[in-house]
C-alpha cells in the first residue's frame, strides 16, 4: 500500500473542492444592482396595498413574474441560482429578513384597511428595501464567509 499516494490523491481532492468553493464564492458576490432589483421587488410588495385593484393584482402579478426572472439572471451570471432558504450560517439571515418583511407587509396591509393612504404604505415599502438590501448584501458576505472559511 502506497500511503504517499493515497495522501498525495487526497490533497489534490481537498485543493480542488477549495478552488471550486472560492469560485462559487466570487459568483456570490453579485452587484449592488442584483441587491437592489431583488429589493425593490420585496419593496414592491410592501407597497402594494397602497394600489386600489386592479391595479394592485397586476402589480401583485408582475412582483411574482419577477421572482424567476431573477432566478433566471443568477443562472445566466454565474451558471448556478443559491436558494435563500439553504441550510448553513445564511439560514438566520433569511429568516431574519422574512421576519421583518412580513411585519412591513402586514402594517402596510393595516394600514392600507384603516384608511391610512397610500403614503404609509410606501414609506414602509421605502424603509423595505433599504432594509432588503442591507440584508441581501449581509446574506452574501455570510455565504462567501461559510464557503471560504474565512472571516472576510
Amino acid at each position: 500500500m502506497n500511503t504517499d499516494f493515497d495522501q498525495n490523491r487526497a490533497a489534490e481532492a481537498l485543493a480542488a473542492m477549495d478552488r471550486s468553493r472560492a469560485r462559487l464564492a466570487t459568483a456570490a458576490d453579485v452587484s449592488p444592482l442584483r441587491h437592489l432589483a431583488f429589493a425593490l421587488v420585496i419593496g414592491g410588495w410592501i407597497a402594494t396595498p397602497a394600489l386600489a385593484q386592479p391595479w394592485r393584482a397586476m402589480a401583485m402579478a408582475g412582483l411574482f413574474v419577477s421572482v424567476p426572472l431573477m432566478v433566471l439572471w443568477d443562472r445566466r451570471r454565474t451558471g448556478t441560482f443559491v436558494n435563500g432558504y439553504r441550510a448553513g450560517r445564511t439560514l438566520p439571515v433569511t429568516i431574519a429578513m422574512v421576519v421583518a418583511a412580513l411585519g412591513l407587509l402586514i402594517a402596510s396591509v393595516r394600514l392600507a384597511n384603516t384608511g391610512a393612504g397610500p403614503t404609509a404604505s410606501i414609506a414602509l415599502a421605502a424603509i423595505a428595501v433599504a432594509g432588503v438590501y442591507a440584508g441581501s448584501r449581509w446574506w452574501s458576505r455570510v455565504y462567501r464567509r461559510e464557503l471560504t472559511g474565512t472571516g472576510e
